[in-house]
């Protein structure tokens, strides 16, 4: 009887061990399944952020072409206009200079 009792402890021994492993081997799989997906979801946040990062890049780019573009339309606008009115002018400043020189 001493033998069976024994035995009886042993085998549960065992199969205690056995869980143990069992327990230990799901252990690692679960951390290492939650490393990766921790890497994985890592990987993808930084790639959202680089994508979100270069469409404000690309956006702000097209603000300052459209700017510059409207700069320098308004400087061709201003530029003509005091063109317009020198050339107004010239006449003027002809006839004050003949009369300057009499």
């Amino acid at each position: 009887m001493v033998e069976e009792t024994l035995k009886t402890v042993r085998e549960a021994e065992k199969k205690a061990e056995e869980i143990m492993r069992e327990a230990d081997t799901a252990c690692k799989e679960i951390l290492n399944e939650a490393r990766q997906q921790a890497a994985d979801r890592q990987k993808s946040e930084v790639d959202t952020a680089k994508q979100t990062a270069k469409e404000a890049l690309e956006k702000a780019r097209e603000k300052e072409a459209a700017a510059m573009e409207e700069a320098r339309r308004a400087v061709s606008e201003e530029t003509d206009r005091i063109r317009k009115v020198a050339l107004s002018r010239e006449t003027e400043a002809i006839h004050a200079i003949i009369d300057g020189l009499y």
